[in-house]
């Protein structure tokens, strides 16, 4: 037992223990608020208000119960209008300079790859949590999530090659 002594409170079979779950409901609701606070919470929230308002925008509208995986990766590239980080290509005058500020050598701005990866991150989450409490297959279980699809990491990957080679102002 680690080497710890727990005192052992034994409790009459005929007691009747009540318990009162008021402190118990005020320490979850602590717990509840502490944890929807968090910075990661919020930045997932603002971030399936987004996706779920992107969807509503697609013709014909989805919904998070019926995204897919080519709407994941539309809204990962649609979110590439958001990016900061310049990709200077080979033949670019600014290749190999480094500049806090984009410069006007109309060199493409792509997400960085940890931003697409945070991305798919908050994706896979804000899915499973949906999924899980309002999908049900015919078997019963959770639909699956299209964030965890073999080629949502790929496409990771491919933002990555295109960013890693080029010199990176972010």
């Amino acid at each position: 037992m680690c080497g710890t002594l727990r005192r052992s409170e034994h409790h009459s079979s005929d007691s009747k223990l009540v318990i009162d779950t008021n402190p118990l409901e005020f320490r979850w609701q602590e717990l509840e608020t502490t944890l929807a606070s968090s910075k990661y919470n919020r930045k997932k929230n603002a971030l399936e208000q987004e996706f779920v308002s992107f969807l509503n925008r697609l013709s014909p509208p989805k919904s998070l119960d019926s995204a897919s995986l080519r709407e994941i990766i539309y809204f990962l590239i649609w979110k590439d209008k958001d990016s900061k980080t310049q990709v200077h290509r080979d033949t670019c005058q600014n290749q190999g300079t480094s500049s806090k500020t984009p410069s006007s050598c109309g060199c493409p701005q792509h997400l960085a790859f940890k931003s697409v990866d945070s991305y798919i991150g908050q994706l896979r989450a804000i899915l499973r949590d949906h999924l899980e409490t309002t999908t049900l297959s015919t078997t019963g279980d959770p639909a699956p999530n299209p964030t965890a699809h073999p080629t949502v990491k790929p496409y990771s990957k491919v933002k990555c090659n295109e960013i890693g080679p080029s010199l990176i102002i972010s």
